[in-house]
């Protein structure tokens, strides 16, 4: 009986002893299984990143494009007769954010006027000017040296008109003539350089409250 029962003993001990050493590698094996499949899920998370790397191995970064408007135009405001106006519209103008620059023209202007000839007194003159005026005609003794005691019958713009005033007069028995005559006009304008398309919206809204004001197309040569 004792050799029985230490038999018995051995064998529970070499029984304990088996499965502690199936434990150890069954928790070894767990370990390297758990590490390399980390490793695999590591590599598959990094693949996107990579594909956004060029070959120096430097992120990508694309720049938004800005769409710009390149193009630009210059408008000259006028004519402008008066040096207050001038002032006004150049002073609204560079408030409303404008580059302004002041240019003057000089023009001859050509006239047409219907006279009759000088009289051989200033009083003979006054009165054809009465009796022309009481038919409806607008004459009045001129003041030029060159035409004294001569009576003013029109200036006009065109030739045209001019005659034909004159061919109503002399079918009336009046010695008439017409000359030509040429008027220096001086104006001034104002240019506004290098602007936007949208500008002459901004610039019509300040010249709209002067009729004889108007843009104008300009060249942006300076």
């Amino acid at each position: 009986m004792p050799l029985l029962f230490g038999l018995l003993v051995m064998l529970n001990a070499v029984f304990l002893a088996w499965q502690f050493f199936e434990k150890q590698n069954t928790s070894q094996s767990v370990a390297v299984h758990a590490e390399l499949s980390g490793k695999r899920l590591m590599l598959l998370s990094e693949q996107p990143v990579s594909a956004n790397k060029d070959e120096s191995g430097s992120a990508m970064v694309t720049a938004p494009k800005v769409s710009q408007d390149a193009a630009s135009f210059c408008y000259r405001i006028g004519p402008i007769t008066g040096n207050d106006m001038l002032t006004q519209l150049q002073n609204a103008l560079v408030n409303s954010g404008f580059e302004v620059k002041v240019e003057s023209l000089s023009d001859d202007v050509a006239g047409y006027i219907v006279y009759i000839p000088p009289l051989s007194s200033k009083d003979k003159a006054e009165m054809m000017a009465q009796e022309l005026l009481a038919k409806g005609y607008e004459a009045k003794v001129m003041n030029d040296p060159q035409f004294a005691t001569a009576v003013m019958l029109g200036n006009f713009n065109s030739q045209q008109k001019a005659d034909a005033l004159k061919s109503k007069l002399q079918d009336q028995g009046y010695q008439v003539e017409t000359r030509q005559t040429l008027d220096t006009r001086h104006e001034q304008w104002l240019k506004v350089d290098s602007v936007g398309s949208s500008a002459k919206t901004q610039i019509d809204r300040i010249i709209s409250g002067t009729p004889r004001l108007r843009r104008e197309p300009a060249s942006c040569e300076t």
